[in-house]
C-alpha cells in the first residue's frame, strides 16, 4: 500500500512533529481512531 502524506509534517522539526506522529498512527492503525476525529 502507498500512502500520500504532507511532507512538511515529516521533514521539519518543531511543534508539528506531534501532528506527523498522529497522522502516521492513523495510517498504521485506522481502527484505533474514531471516524469523527479524522
Amino acid at each position: 500500500r502507498v500512502l500520500v502524506v504532507d511532507q512538511t509534517l515529516f521533514s521539519r522539526p518543531g511543534p508539528r512533529s506531534a501532528q506527523a506522529v498522529a497522522q502516521l498512527a492513523r495510517f498504521l492503525h485506522p481502527e484505533a481512531w474514531p471516524e469523527d476525529r479524522r
